[in-house]
């Protein structure tokens, strides 16, 4: 299966459990999604080519972390994935804060899929999968929205180059603290030496 194949699976695979997780009765119809796939061939192409990538790509992390910034950016997914079923009522009261925050967000559900997709990502290079609060995810998700306008990447400025690559450098860090509260016999060795001078 490619690159692109395996990331549209993933979309309509979330978008099913999502739809669950928001009250959708089982059997029931719910409403499609709407997937560009041209899009996501561009990020798939994109944040591997050199000349389009926000980093250098050294690490898991920062591959991860440009494949988000790059699903955000292209937005592959024109309906909101949350929205039409603001008023269900959920099982569980975290996951009903978390829809609540984000219904109101323009383009969550690129950034929901941007985030999720790369924690599903990152889960298969992990011995223990990784877990986030929904507080953080919700978080996670805010501020990626947040942080990045509309940006053509065909048009885009040397200053929205900036931004996004001290964006993705962000998410890259934030990703590698994710990865090893988790995993914590995989981190890096600590640096004692630097901040055993701190001031008490």
């Amino acid at each position: 299966m490619s690159e692109s194949d395996e990331l549209c699976h993933f979309i309509e695979a979330y978008h099913r459990s999502l739809m669950k997780l928001q009250g959708v009765p089982v059997g029931q119809t719910s409403p499609s999604i709407s997937v560009n796939s041209t899009k996501i061939a561009n990020i798939i192409n994109d944040s591997k080519d050199d000349n389009k990538s926000f980093l250098l790509m050294n690490n898991l992390f920062k591959k991860t972390a440009n494949l988000i910034t790059h699903i955000y950016i292209n937005s592959p997914i024109k309906n909101n994935i949350i929205k039409k079923f603001r008023t269900a009522t959920t099982s569980n009261s975290n996951h009903s804060s978390f829809l609540v925050k984000l219904v109101d967000i323009p383009n969550h559900q690129n950034a929901v899929i941007a985030v999720a997709y790369s924690l599903y990502s990152l889960n298969k290079s992990f011995n223990k999968k990784l877990k986030l609060s929904c507080h953080s995810f919700a978080e996670l998700i805010q501020t990626l929205c947040l942080s990045v306008t509309t940006i053509e990447l065909n048009n885009a400025s040397e200053k929205d180059y900036q931004h996004l690559t001290q964006l993705t450098l962000l998410l890259s860090l934030l990703l590698e603290q994710i990865a090893y509260k988790t995993n914590s016999h995989e981190e890096d060795p600590h640096c004692d030496s630097l901040l055993n001078i701190l001031p008490a």
